[in-house]
């Protein structure tokens, strides 16, 4: 029996757990993750998909994620709006929870209660972000999109595009290992750095998706 309340899922074990009471931790057992899944399988994923931002999140990426799940974080509120509520009272709480949704490796998150509901960890921190925006650096400029951000934009949404989805599923065989790589690690919502190595790989798995579209 699951606890009402929100579940982070993360595919690493170095989140930190703040006990008193904004995220604390959750033993990942054999247990929790049977109730969780029968959870999901009850088919309310969808439930509250029309009045928030937040994209549901598919059964194949559901039960992948959870075969790589390392962390759980329980936050004691039923729903997003609910937490949105609380945080909104707490600078010091919205920042502890912004560092702990920015963590690479965070996959998706669960709100537990009657209508329970499934939400992909990207479209989680966009809908952080635009409720409460960390406050901006001085002397910042606007930048021009990288070749990794062209790409985990174009990644971010695929279920949603079936024309999109076909050709990536047509151009990750031709890969190389290491782009491969890539495409997998920012799927599953790692950040792969700004390395020239990730900029180069990202540049050519972006110039296949193009060809194959042509």
């Amino acid at each position: 029996m699951l606890d009402e309340g929100i579940y982070l899922f993360f595919d690493n074990d170095c989140v930190p757990a703040h006990e008193d009471g904004l995220a604390s931790a959750v033993a990942v057992t054999v247990e929790f993750m049977r109730d969780m899944k029968s959870h999901f399988m009850r088919g309310e994923t969808n439930a509250s998909e029309g009045d928030k931002p937040l994209k549901p999140l598919g059964e194949r990426a559901f039960r992948r994620h959870c075969r790589t799940t390392r962390a759980v974080r329980y936050v004691c509120v039923n729903s997003f709006l609910a937490l949105e509520l609380g945080l909104s009272e707490s600078v010091e709480a919205a920042d502890c929870f912004r560092d702990i949704v920015s963590i690479n490796g965070f996959m998706f998150g669960a709100e537990v209660w009657d209508a329970t509901c499934f939400w992909t960890g990207a479209s989680i921190r966009r809908w952080f972000k635009s409720r409460f925006p960390a406050a901006p650096e001085t002397k910042r400029h606007a930048r021009t999109p990288s070749v990794l951000d062209l790409l985990y934009e174009f990644l971010e949404d695929i279920q949603c595009r079936p024309d999109d989805l076909v050709v990536l599923k047509q151009t990750i065989p031709a890969l190389a290992a290491e782009d491969r790589l890539l495409v997998d690690d920012m799927l599953r919502g790692k950040d792969p750095g700004n390395s020239k190595r990730a900029e180069a790989a990202g540049a050519r798995v972006l110039r296949a998706v193009m060809d194959r579209r042509a």
